[in-house]
């Protein structure tokens, strides 16, 4: 029974966080577009690359390739392919853990291997830079009306792993109940 509900639990939360990527804005991110050459072209397969010259420092990339054929396999040499379209015509690309950080002014050659079927491949590349991060986190409020804000003031005492006493809450202020409490982060911590 118990096993259940963290299973249950567990797949609660990982749909509410797939669910919430959707949501993840993208107008901030820089893009790049590339056409694909072609080198050694084959009956069923050819070598491509897509070429970039980056205009600011990218950590970690996305890219999304479409071609003009039903491309049936992949292999990239900087990244590797996490989709593609049933048609195989548009193809995900992320970047190898080992290959993600590129600087500014850097010429990127995204080269690969592909199997495919049809007419002579042309296609492109959209890349995306993952290193922008579109979110934002807004400052606690300070809703009692003190110049303190206690919500910043607790967060620092539960991240940190200092010992901090007192000094930090205003010596004015009472705790519930009237009393003062010198000691009082030294108390919640040994329950802890």
């Amino acid at each position: 029974m118990r096993l259940q509900l963290k299973s249950c639990l567990l797949a609660a939360l990982l749909y509410a966080t797939v669910a919430s990527l959707e949501d993840v804005p993208k107008s901030k991110r820089d893009s790049l577009t590339a056409t694909l050459q072609v080198s050694n072209l084959q009956k069923d397969s050819f070598e491509g690359a897509f070429d970039y010259k980056l205009t600011e420092d990218y950590v970690g990339w996305q890219g999304t390739a479409t071609f003009n054929v039903d491309v049936t396999s992949v292999n990239m040499y900087e990244g590797d392919s996490v989709s593609h379209s049933s048609d195989g015509k548009t193809w995900v690309f992320v970047n190898k853990n080992y290959k993600s950080v590129y600087p500014a002014g850097t010429s990127v050659d995204f080269r690969f291997q592909a199997k495919y079927t049809g007419s002579d491949p042309s296609g492109q590349m959209v890349l995306e830079n993952m290193g922008h991060d579109p979110w934002t986190v807004p400052e606690a409020p300070n809703t009692d009306d003190s110049k303190y804000n206690y919500n910043d003031i607790i967060l620092s005492h539960c991240s940190s792993t200092k010992p901090r006493d007192r000094e930090n809450f205003p010596q004015t202020n009472a705790y519930p109940g009237g009393e003062t409490r010198p000691s009082m982060t030294r108390e919640i911590r040994g329950r802890i």
